[in-house]
């Protein structure tokens, strides 16, 4: 099985993205900044939610040590993230 990581997957096109990808059968990593705003996503087969902020390097390097060490690999990473002030 395939693992795809979508940054920013709290709403949106990321959210959005993450659940095509889940219901095509792919393992998706869901990276948002808080879990509080992720509810829908919680429940579903395939998806697994990460704590990241595109921000901080660290919190980078941490969740992809963490996908790293479930899945083995990430095939592909969608990076979808933005910030505006």
């Amino acid at each position: 099985m395939k693992t795809v990581l979508i940054t920013g997957s709290a709403n949106g096109i990321g959210k959005e993205t993450a659940l095509l990808f889940a219901k095509k059968g792919w393992n998706v990593i869901a990276t948002v900044r808080s879990f509080e705003n992720s509810e829908e996503l919680r429940d579903k087969q395939n998806i697994h939610l990460y704590q990241m902020d595109v921000r901080d390097k660290q919190s980078i390097k941490e969740c992809i040590s963490q996908v790293i060490q479930q899945f083995g690999k990430i095939d592909v990473i969608i990076n979808n993230a933005g910030i505006y002030t």
